[in-house]
């Protein structure tokens, strides 16, 4: 993509994971985290939606070159700016966690109330990524959730199954996975993205535990490429020995 933005924003290819189930690729020089997407036949189920309106933009492109089936869900894995704040681009029942939506709402009542949202855009994504540019923010409109549970929810369209499971985790408390049982494979969204150096050893092995006991073998983070069972588990010990080292 070239023109007001330049043309570092290039659009990236949609990467396909399994049959079915894409994505668009994260970027970590723009904190633009992995979209998802699920084709079930009788529509599309998006995970998570970009930082700005214009990223959830380029990933609709990348998911239309794809496929032309309607967009039936857009689920948000956690509450946070980098996952939500494309939100308004897809136009579908967004599904979260009861805890997202709750903080959504206090955020709505602070710095991300209308009247508020774009100087917090300035103030705070922008020196913290420069890279971003306002423009990318232009006509931001924060939607919430309108479908929640707490621990669990199975969701099927098609003959497609997805489990969408409360990690919290160490990121944030609301957190979930988005498992799909039959390809073994887990959207983790930023449960297992944090500081090595906090002290976070018991959390983060009850997480480990939570993200064992599903039985996948594949896993899509927030701002990782895709990784396997056995780079989870080398993942793992090096966090554990790092957590405990530094308590």
């Amino acid at each position: 993509m070239t023109g007001i933005l330049g043309s570092q924003y290039l659009e990236r290819q949609p990467l396909r994971l399994q049959e079915r189930v894409w994505i668009y690729p994260p970027d970590w020089q723009h904190l633009e985290p992995t979209i998802g997407w699920v084709s079930t036949g009788a529509g599309l189920i998006v995970i998570d939606s970009g930082n700005s309106p214009e990223h959830g933009r380029r990933a609709l492109r990348a998911i239309r070159s794809i496929s032309d089936e309607p967009i039936r869900y857009l689920i948000n894995t956690h509450r946070h700016w980098d996952h939500t704040f494309g939100n308004q681009v897809f136009a579908a029942p967004i599904i979260a966690h009861a805890l997202c939506r709750r903080k959504l709402e206090q955020n709505l009542r602070d710095d991300w109330a209308p009247d508020r949202l774009m100087g917090w855009v300035q103030s705070f994504v922008l020196t913290h990524v420069p890279t971003l540019q306002l423009e990318q923010f232009a006509g931001l409109r924060l939607i919430r959730p309108e479908i929640t549970f707490s621990g669990h929810l199975r969701l099927t369209l098609g003959a497609t199954r997805l489990e969408l499971v409360y990690l919290g985790g160490v990121h944030t408390r609301d957190s979930i996975g988005v498992y799909l049982p039959a390809q073994r494979l887990l959207f983790l969204g930023d449960a297992l993205y944090f500081r090595t150096d906090q002290q976070i050893a018991e959390r983060l092995g009850r997480l480990l535990r939570r993200i064992d006991a599903l039985g996948a073998e594949r896993f899509v983070a927030g701002h990782e490429r895709p990784y396997d069972r056995e780079v989870l588990a080398r993942k793992a010990r090096r966090w554990l020995a790092k957590s405990n080292s530094s308590g």
